[in-house]
């Protein structure tokens, strides 16, 4: 329930605010509540993995760029800077990633048992999601093998790999495009 107690602190300094608003119904801005979809860049992309797979039920597309799987630093900010990412290395940390099979595994296994202890959706219906991965060949932060280790992670708890679309090996560093002729 660690996500239920932070959604009451939000609520209650929303319910101090002098600035509360009122909920608005999803038909009054014409959302479809079955296309809800988030997506994001590196460390933004690690927060749509995070709550695609934490409310699965209701967001039904994710667009991921540059991500580490779900949990993967399980609160420890060394694993964080060190194993799901390059960016310790600004640091001086060395890089022991990226996340193995055996790795992966743990983290489907933590991501069911936050769903059997009501902290998160199940996670079955990530399985009939809209998934898009990408990850630059020249990216230092979040390289090629950390972004796969996210397709290993989604194939694991039953999406197709199929379904798992992935563009052609880019020339890119941080989803931009890197300086050359043409890209100026």
């Amino acid at each position: 329930m660690k996500y239920l107690r932070a959604a009451m602190g939000l609520a209650i300094v929303a319910a101090f605010s002098p600035y509360v608003c009122q909920a608005q119904s999803p038909q009054r801005y014409n959302i479809q509540p079955d296309s809800v979809s988030v997506s994001g860049i590196s460390s933004g992309a690690d927060f749509a993995h995070q709550l695609h797979v934490a409310y699965s039920s209701k967001i039904h597309g994710v667009g991921l760029l540059a991500a580490s799987p779900y949990h993967c630093a399980k609160d420890d900010v060394y694993k964080a800077l060190q194993y799901c990412s390059k960016i310790g290395a600004e640091f001086g940390q060395p890089y022991n990633g990226p996340p193995t099979p055996d790795y992966v595994d743990s983290l489907v296994s933590d991501t069911k048992k936050a769903f059997d202890e009501d902290q998160i959706d199940d996670p079955a219906g990530i399985r009939t999601a809209k998934i898009y991965l990408f990850s630059g060949t020249n990216d230092t932060k979040v390289p090629q093998p950390i972004v796969k280790a996210v397709e290993l992670f989604y194939t694991k708890l039953g999406v197709n790999p199929c379904m798992l679309p992935r563009p052609a090996d880019l020339s890119r560093s941080r989803c931009q495009p890197e300086q050359g002729p043409g890209r100026e």
